[in-house]
């Protein structure tokens, strides 16, 4: 959610997605924060419906990032062949500390 660089202030539209991010972020950290609670009331299970429907009713703002057929296929290409050419990394000769790290830094590559 950034604004073109070429634009010296955000246009109408933008300003509006802008605010329907942040209303759906603070309605599902709202949501998740009260879940926490040890118990509830008449008033605190509403607040909950509150914040699930405010959620709800903007969470198509992010829909524009979400991963399509194409993208996770080549995702997980990517993953097998990367776990591949990993696996055939020689460790013979590596610590077991060593091993740890170097297992740690591929999933974290992965």
């Amino acid at each position: 959610m950034r604004r073109k660089t070429n634009q010296p202030r955000l246009t109408g539209g933008e300003v509006q997605e802008f605010n329907k991010v942040i209303l759906c972020v603070r309605s599902l950290t709202d949501f998740h924060l009260m879940t926490q609670y040890p118990s509830h009331t008449d008033q605190t299970i509403s607040y909950l419906k509150r914040y699930l429907r405010e959620f709800h009713e903007t969470k198509d703002v992010f829909l524009c990032f979400r991963a399509g057929k194409k993208v996770k296929k080549a995702a997980a290409e990517a993953h097998k062949n990367l776990w591949k050419e990993q696996s055939q990394a020689s460790i013979a000769d590596l610590m077991t500390s060593e091993k740890l790290k170097l297992y740690h830094a591929d999933a974290l590559q992965r």
